[in-house]
């Protein structure tokens, strides 16, 4: 959901030169999405049906510019794959001043506490996306 977010705001902003994708910690590739996830993000106008996982890896923390971890054990899993990515790894909701704290998982739940998930990263992915727009408006003229 954050990555199809976070990805609909960049399109619709025009903003070139930024690469938006998500890997789970505890999962692995090719995995298609909740139905509950695709109902909540339908509501946006955003379809994620065609989603499939990846599992994180060297490879994707290598190339990454910025990590952005749903929970402190995700930031230590980027850790303990490359030490030195904790340094370009931060917690989502620390872009909504909410410093140290977890998004719920809502896995394996229903519509509702999925829905409540995405309430609870909105704001800190609206954040990081002005955030990283501003960073990048010299960069698309």
């Amino acid at each position: 959901m954050a990555e199809a977010y976070f990805r609909h705001l960049a399109e619709k902003a025009k903003l070139r030169g930024v690469t938006v994708s998500s890997a789970g910690t505890f999962t692995s590739s090719g995995t298609g999405a909740s139905q509950a996830s695709i109902a909540v993000m339908k509501k946006y106008g955003i379809d994620i049906s065609t989603h499939k996982s990846s599992s994180l890896g060297a490879d994707i923390i290598g190339k990454a510019d910025l990590i952005v971890a749903m929970t402190q054990a995700h930031r230590i899993h980027v850790g303990s794959i490359d030490s030195s990515a904790l340094r370009k790894t931060r917690l989502l909701l620390e872009y909504a001043d909410r410093i140290g704290e977890d998004i719920s998982d809502p896995f394996g739940t229903d519509k509702n506490v999925y829905s409540l998930c995405f309430e609870e990263m909105k704001p800190a992915l609206d954040n990081l996306f002005l955030d990283i727009k501003n960073k990048t408006k010299g960069r698309n003229k």
